[in-house]
């Protein structure tokens, strides 16, 4: 599993190709998906994480096919989390992780024992050192020294991308209707005073101005921006609980037993004597 809790700063519903039939039965469909059509369901979320140097902003895109009728929302690839019976206990086991995360970045020296991490947070599979994919979790007992950025220098391919979310440009989308309003002098028809079309909102950028909003007022997003902006680091003080439960679990070390890099479980990992 990658990262399980993710923060949505922007939502965007499937692209409908507008039917332009009689205007009492006007309506809008979907068509068979392909790669070049934005008919999906997607939502950009980003989670917490550490490029060696300072905390960061990494996102992705979820998408969700169309489907026919309904379906339970938890059967979805992805849902809110209130809708999880178990999201509390969830919510709590990411808190724990952002904390020992932040622990482990100060002690560095700890002891390890336990499986390597498999997933990246979007849920791929991680790569050694040598950017082989890894299709089976290799077992670790030995004494580990935590290091992001050195690891990043052996593997760069495991160094976060990170983001820097800034506002944009509101799209709005407005098309005349093609089946035009006629005003007549009579029953009978006979004289066309006047025809007017009337203007669809194709796309009414709504969705676009959330997402302004949304990176513009969120303090961690802004902070980033801003640091960026001055080529200031982004810190742990900028820290708040919301962030930590959005931090993965994965962590970078060096193990001294087998003397390389690997992605290891920060749960895993004991203080050293």
């Amino acid at each position: 599993m990658g990262e399980r809790i993710w923060r949505v700063y922007f939502v965007n519903d499937a692209i409908r190709s507008y039917n332009l039939t009689p205007p009492d039965h006007r309506k809008y469909s979907n068509h068979e998906p392909n790669e070049d059509d934005s008919i999906y369901f997607t939502v950009h979320a980003y989670h917490i994480d550490y490029t060696g140097d300072e905390f960061c902003i990494v996102t992705n895109v979820f998408k969700i096919t169309p489907f026919e009728l309904k379906k339970p929302v938890n059967s979805l690839p992805f849902y809110p989390m209130r809708f999880n019976p178990k999201y509390k206990s969830y919510l709590e086991t990411s808190l724990q992780t952002g904390d020992g995360i932040l622990r482990v970045l100060e002690s560095k020296h700890a002891f390890y024992n336990g499986w390597t991490v498999m997933r990246t947070p979007e849920g791929g599979f991680a790569t050694d050192a040598n950017g082989v994919i890894v299709k089976h979790p290799e077992y670790i007992n030995s004494e580990v020294m935590v290091d992001f950025a050195e690891a990043f220098q052996a593997c760069p391919s495991w160094r976060p991308k990170r983001t820097i979310l800034k506002s944009e440009f509101t799209n709005k989308i407005l098309i005349d209707d093609e089946f035009g309003i006629r005003l007549w002098s009579g029953t009978d028809r006979t004289r066309l005073i006047r025809e007017i079309k009337e203007v669809i909102p194709y796309r009414t950028g709504v969705h676009h101005l959330k997402r302004n909003k949304f990176v513009l007022e969120g303090p961690f997003i802004a902070a980033v921006a801003r640091n960026h902006q001055r080529g200031i680091r982004t810190g742990k003080a900028l820290l708040n609980y919301e962030e930590k439960i959005l931090m993965h679990c994965r962590v970078f070390a060096y193990v001294f037993g087998e003397r390389k890099f690997a992605q290891l479980d920060v749960s895993k990992l004991t203080p050293s004597a």
